[in-house]
């Protein structure tokens, strides 16, 4: 995978706000894109956010049994940063930026973005990724 970020809004003729991804010959966006700009990025294997399922049986002490979005673990996550307000999922909807954002949607759209930060940061101007 090859990402850019910038000052656009299509990339190969195809809709992609501010970042997108060159995939199998083509570009696309990520997501929806993203509406800020975007100084820094990082690729990572995360496994997804757990699911309901697991956050009871953790606060409860007892092992998962695995099952809903469990299975797919090890999956891609794009760590944007920048000077962001908002990123956008791919149905349109948007998610509020707090300047350090995650796509995990590559494998599972539902997965999309996800703030990483509650509260709003000064614009962040590096990233590192490591595993």
């Amino acid at each position: 995978m090859l990402f850019a970020a910038g000052v656009f809004s299509s990339a190969g003729g195809r809709p992609a706000r501010g970042l997108a991804q060159f995939v199998g010959g083509r570009w696309s966006a990520v997501g929806g894109g993203v509406r800020g700009s975007v100084f820094a990025l990082g690729l990572l294997a995360m496994p997804p956010a757990l699911t309901r399922a697991e956050q009871l049986a953790a606060a409860a002490g007892l092992a998962a049994s695995g099952g809903g979005d469990a299975g797919v673990r090890g999956e891609p996550c794009l760590y944007v940063a920048g000077d962001l307000s908002l990123a956008v999922e791919a149905d349109g909807s948007t998610v509020p930026a707090a300047n350090v954002m995650r796509f995990c949607g590559f494998a599972r759209p539902e997965a999309g973005w996800q703030a990483l930060i509650a509260h709003g940061i000064p614009p962040v101007h590096a990233l590192l990724a490591a595993e």
